[in-house]
Order: structure tokens, then sequence, then C-alpha cells
């Protein structure tokens, strides 16, 4: 928008420190009906750099905790791996944090409570699936943090050798994984799922300060996880607190 003399409106250059108070950028409802005003308010929300939302995903349960889930829950629908319910809550989630993730502050994460155990294995496979991958757009949306190429060897080999200790016939590290996460500035991690392990090699090591699982249900294979959280927790070099329950 401009003035009569073809200037930039100077009222307009404050939108950007708008949307970036706590009481418009930790809400994703108002940052969705900002965006709905007009393109001016559309582009500051879209470069909002604030980072004040905080994210509690039950999986357990018919409802996000957010209203902007519902929004999304039938987005790819059409991959049947997961149960209905639980792939269009996935779905969805992983839409909006593809575009939103470095809004996010926190991630706290819940299983699902009632699958039968032969589908279980599948459902970890493709919940984890969906959410790295929502977590590496997230990243390279807004990379503040490039890694350098000592970092990315450094941490591409610490994964693939405690996996390979941990598993007989263990899947290729995925370099690129640490290099996108680098963007993503999640500061808190928590989770009693099952699969949250699959996670940790997608955390954000320049931000993450905050780092809690609860492992008395996910410890199912203690050989596998035991190497997942000792390679994840060297290459959290931002780590100030480390919180794991059930595991003795």
């Amino acid at each position: 928008m401009q003035n009569h003399e073809g200037t930039p409106d100077s009222s307009l250059l404050a939108l950007p420190i708008a949307v970036e108070h706590p009481a418009i950028s930790s809400s994703p409802k108002v940052l969705c009906a900002a965006a709905c005003v007009c393109k001016d308010w559309r582009q500051a929300v879209q470069q909002c750099a604030a980072r004040h939302t905080d994210v509690h995903l039950r999986l357990g349960t018919v409802e996000f905790q957010h209203s902007w889930a519902a929004a999304l829950a039938a987005v790819n629908r059409h991959q049947a791996l997961l149960p209905a319910d639980l792939q269009s809550k996935l779905a969805g989630f992983a839409s909006w944090m593809a575009k939103h993730g470095p809004l996010v502050r926190s991630l706290i994460l819940h299983p699902w409570g009632s699958l039968k155990s032969d589908t279980v294995a599948a459902v970890r496979e493709e919940a984890v699936q969906l959410l790295r991958i929502a977590m590496q757009q997230a990243a390279a949306c807004c990379c503040v943090h490039p890694a350098t190429t000592a970092e990315l060897s450094a941490a591409a080999n610490t994964t693939a050798a405690a996996a390979a200790a941990a598993v007989p016939v263990a899947r290729s590290a995925e370099p690129h994984s640490s290099s996108s996460s680098l963007g993503l500035r999640l500061a808190s991690f928590s989770s009693d799922a099952t699969w949250a392990m699959g996670l940790l090699p997608v955390l954000p090591a320049h931000s993450l300060t905050r780092l809690e699982l609860d492992l008395s249900a996910s410890w199912a294979v203690p050989v596998r996880d035991a190497a997942a959280l000792a390679a994840a927790v060297p290459r959290l070099s931002s780590l100030q607190q480390l919180v794991l329950k059930g595991c003795a």
C-alpha cells in the first residue's frame, strides 16, 4: 500500500513488528485471521520470525488442542496405511508444521490409545515419516543457522554408527535431516509416544534447550532406543535440560 506520493505507507512498516507480538504470534487462529485481511498483512504473517507458539498434539483424542488443525484434517487422505482418523490428524499437523514451523517454540506429542498390536509397527513408521518430513520442511523454510560441512559430517557419522551398532540391518543415515533441522528453532520437545525416538535425529541442535521423554512405554526395543538416544544427545549442543522418565 502506498500514499498519494507513491511512497510506502509508514503505518505498514509496523506490521512485521505487530505480528511478532506474543498476543498475535502465539495464536495460530489469530495469525490465520490476520493473513486474510489483505496482501500486506499476509506478507507480514509469512515473514514473521517470532517464536511464541506452544503446540500440544494428542493423537489419542478426537480433536487437536488448536482449531487450525480441523481445517487441515482432510489433507493427504489418499495415504491409507494409517487408520483414517490418525492419518488425517498427522497429515493436517504436518501440513501446518511445514508452513509455520518457525513459529513453534515447544512441541509436546502424546500417543494414541486404541490400536491393535499388529498395526502398531506400521502406524509408528508412517507417523515418524510424516512428522520428520514436516519438521525438515519447516527447517528449510527458515534456515537461520546454516550447517557447516564439519557439522553435517559429524552428525551423519554419529547417527550412522549408532544405528549400525543397534540393529544388524540398519537403514542408511540421512545427512540432509541434520542440515534441515538446523533451521527449525524449536526450544523444547516432550513426548511419551512409543515412536518419539524416531524424531530425535531431526530435532534442531542449535536451538533445542529442553528434551523430555517418558520411556516407560516406549522402551520396547532397549538396544535400538538406547542407541538412538545416545546418538541424539551429544548432537544437541544447546541442550540444557534432559528429563528421562521410566528408564530405570
